[in-house]
């Protein structure tokens, strides 16, 4: 027998999001309700695939990540609608420990290294660049502006508003700032578009993807950091502080995923 859900799509809506991530809940939140004003709402039941498909069609203009996010909100809404009518359990919130990347998808610093060659010199690349050396993630690198850059001769500090409106600093040597971005500084983002915008981080995963000949996200660049700064003696503690992490638990994971190392090889 099938679990009878709410006619009210809002109400469904509230009950999907309730056990997913803020940020994911967020997004997801005001993607639906795009879709509502579209379909005018009434019965999930009644919603055709006609009027999805010509929503999507609506979408065209936004970027493909946009649209993208969008068609992915809706679509893991209406397979959690089947879940749940078919398993009531499903309702229940699950705890999950931290994931373990397995050890053979993380980028070693010869693959980081090779990708980067491919990326033509020029904006795109410099991003990837900075990311992988200070182990921001895109969202960040994108949104930067130089008011976010202090020189202090020998160093530059970058505060970085991160995940939950938190903000940190990190410090590169002068030479890998200068190395990447370059020695001048100027106004407004430090990767931006022709009309002065950011930098779309759709465009930064294409590019990276490209590079490395299959499906790899700038979040890539971002373990590898973790991993090569780990390798060369870097403590957990300012990793974690380093990548924005709120629980060295999960830094920890870095650790985890290097299966050769061992306390017996330090003594």
């Amino acid at each position: 027998m099938l679990t009878q859900l709410p006619q009210d799509p809002h109400s469904q809506i509230q009950m999907f999001l309730a056990n997913r991530p803020a940020t994911t809940a967020r997004a997801y939140a005001k993607d639906l309700a795009g879709w509502l004003d579209f379909c005018g709402g009434g019965d999930p039941d009644h919603w055709t695939a006609v009027q999805m498909l010509a929503w999507q069609e609506s979408l065209a203009g936004l970027s493909s990540s946009t649209i993208n996010r969008k068609v992915s909100a809706l679509k893991s809404f209406m397979k959690w609608r089947k879940q749940i009518q078919e398993s009531p359990a499903e309702v229940m919130k699950t705890t999950k420990n931290p994931t373990t990347p397995k050890a053979s998808k993380w980028l070693g610093e010869g693959d980081v290294a090779l990708i980067l060659d491919r990326i033509p010199p020029g904006t795109g690349r410099s991003i990837c660049e900075l990311i992988y050396a200070t182990g921001l993630r895109v969202s960040e690198v994108a949104n930067l502006t130089w008011d976010n850059v202090f020189d202090h001769g020998d160093t530059v500090v970058i505060t970085v508003l991160g995940k939950g409106a938190k903000v940190r600093s990190l410090t590169l040597r002068s030479e890998q700032w200068i190395a990447i971005v370059g020695a001048s500084k100027g106004v407004g983002y430090i990767f931006q578009t022709r009309t002065g915008k950011p930098w779309d981080q759709g465009r930064i995963h294409r590019l990276l993807s490209t590079a490395a000949g299959r499906a790899t996200g700038a979040h890539a660049l971002r373990h590898a950091h973790a991993q090569s700064a780990l390798a060369h003696g870097c403590p957990l503690p300012t990793l974690q502080q380093s990548l924005g992490h709120s629980s060295l638990k999960t830094t920890g994971i870095y650790l985890q995923s290097r299966p050769g190392d061992s306390s017996a090889l330090y003594l």
